[in-house]
């Protein structure tokens, strides 16, 4: 019964979602269910890290026959590029980047929904009511610190590691503070929506203007400032916890706190509207769900994996979205570019 209500679902999502791509070509089954897939291609946009994509589009790719490709991208440069190729994209999905970036797709009818076998296994909270995008992971934001230079640096001064964000405004840590640019980077863009969100407006805008004082730099990504923490260029930085796990894994003397108010942050996947190879975009949106997807993020990405019922807990908690009080109406990037240029 299991097997032919599997089936079932292969008919639809290979029927349905059809007409909304520019790829018609009926897709064949072999006899364990997956499709066969020879001579046909995928691409994607990726916002998450390098390695993550490659192993998402690797594992669904090789056993079932198709070929990939994927340019790595912040979540505002693939923002943009899906902005500019509106009605023609080059790429079929979007893997990674933050919820509201997916959401932003979404209302300016850039994306399509997508039927999954598996989105039952995703908590509503973290998936869009239409089917637009589901979140396949989840992250909080936190402060890295190199625990060889705090020990030398701080230590000897009595100071405990900061516990808050506001705790980064002391003068001891100025220049001493690595983040990504919230001009570019959906990492910096959801940290400051986080502090909007829970904070108000206003008193947002004032710490940032005054955290600008204390960064010695801005990156391009969201996962640069971990790895400059960890070379020991900088003492602390702002990113996501799963970045910094992974560096953790990887020795570094990389401490991680996650602060009181942070946010949870959705990495999540869409599809893009008349996307070129739209079938096996919507089947490979169904694989990144499944469980043997979550095994595999669980080993690459060091994030929190949506489909898995034991993770309930940690996933609990509102997404940080671009919402209500908006970061583009507030002008809270402006005080931030004008404090940096003040700076200079």
């Amino acid at each position: 019964m299991r097997k032919i209500a599997f089936f079932f679902f292969l008919l639809v999502i290979g029927g349905a979602m059809s007409s909304c791509s520019r790829d018609t070509t009926s897709i064949k089954y072999n006899k364990s269910g997956l499709p066969i897939l020879d001579d046909r291609h995928l691409v994607a946009y990726v916002a998450a890290r390098e390695e993550v994509g490659e192993a998402l589009l690797s594992s669904f790719c090789k056993p079932r026959g198709c070929t990939y490709e994927f340019i790595r991208l912040s979540t505002e440069e693939l923002l943009r590029r899906v902005e500019e190729e509106a009605g023609n994209p080059k790429a079929d999905i979007i893997i990674g980047g933050t919820v509201d970036a997916h959401q932003m797709m979404k209302q300016k009818n850039l994306s399509i929904p997508v039927t999954s076998q598996h989105a039952n296994r995703i908590p509503k909270t973290v998936t869009d009511k239409d089917g637009y995008w589901y979140g396949y992971e989840v992250e909080k934001l936190a402060i890295a610190i190199n625990k060889e230079r705090w020990n030398e640096e701080i230590a000897p001064l009595g100071l405990p590691y900061p516990s808050r964000w506001q705790d980064l405004l002391n003068p001891v840590y100025k220049g001493k503070v690595v983040m990504p640019d919230p001009n570019v980077s959906g990492t910096a863009y959801t940290f400051f929506q986080s502090l909007i969100d829970t904070v108000g407006e206003e008193e947002a805008k004032e710490y940032v203007k005054n955290l600008a004082g204390q960064v010695g730099e801005v990156t391009v990504n969201g996962y640069i400032p971990v790895e400059l923490v960890a070379s020991g260029k900088y003492m602390i930085g702002i990113n996501f916890m799963g970045d910094q796990r992974m560096l953790q894994k990887q020795g570094f003397p990389i401490v991680s706190i996650v602060p009181e108010q942070t946010g949870l942050s959705v990495n999540a996947i869409s599809k893009l509207k008349r996307a070129p190879n739209g079938i096996i975009a919507d089947l490979f949106i169904d694989y990144c769900l499944s469980e043997e997807a979550g095994h595999i993020l669980e080993k690459v990405s060091f994030g929190v994996p949506t489909m898995f019922a034991k993770n309930e807990k940690e996933i609990e908690g509102q997404p940080v979205r671009r919402t209500n009080q908006n970061i583009s109406n507030s002008g809270i990037i402006e005080i931030w570019n004008g404090q940096r240029l003040s700076q200079k």
